[in-house]
C-alpha cells in the first residue's frame, strides 16, 4: 500500500508540473469514455434489447428476389403480398410495412413515413408502427 501511495503522489507531481499534458490526457479520456458510452447505448438499444412485441421470437421477415436483375432481399410488392396472404398456409398472420421518404419543402426538409397492411387488427402493433414516423 505504501508503494501505491508513493506512485499516486509522484503522478500528481508530474501532472502539476505539466498542466498542458494533463489537460490533453484528461480530455482524451473524457472523449473516449463518452464515445464508448454512446456506442454501447446504441448497440444495447438496437441489438440487445428485445423487440417490443409479444413473442418476438415468432416474427419473421420475408423478401423477394428479383431473378431478372439479380437483386436479393427486395421489398415485397403489394400485389405479391396480397397473393402470398391469400395462399398462406404457414403463418398465423401476415402483415406488410413499407417505409418511404418524402420531401416536404424546397429547403430539403424530409419526412419518413411508414404504411402498414394487415389482415387483422391484432397484427404486430400496427398503430405503433405507424406512430414511429420521424422527421429528419
Amino acid at each position: 500500500m505504501e508503494f501505491f501511495l508513493q506512485d499516486i503522489r509522484y503522478a500528481i507531481r508530474m501532472f502539476l508540473k505539466r498542466p498542458f499534458f494533463t489537460a490533453i490526457a484528461v480530455l482524451t479520456l473524457a472523449l473516449g469514455i463518452g464515445a464508448n458510452t454512446a456506442i454501447l447505448s446504441v448497440v444495447n438499444a438496437v441489438l440487445l434489447s428485445p423487440l417490443p412485441y409479444e413473442e418476438p421470437d415468432r416474427l419473421m421477415g420475408v423478401w423477394e428476389n428479383q431473378a431478372s436483375t439479380g437483386r436479393r432481399e427486395q421489398p415485397v410488392s403489394i400485389p405479391n403480398f396480397t397473393d402470398w396472404k391469400e395462399q398462406n398456409r404457414s403463418f398465423e398472420l401476415m402483415a406488410a410495412v413499407r417505409a418511404a421518404i418524402f420531401n416536404r419543402t424546397d429547403d430539403g426538409d424530409s419526412l419518413l413515413c411508414a404504411c402498414a397492411q394487415s389482415d387483422e387488427s391484432r397484427s404486430v402493433d400496427r398503430a405503433e408502427a405507424l406512430e414511429q414516423t420521424s422527421h429528419f
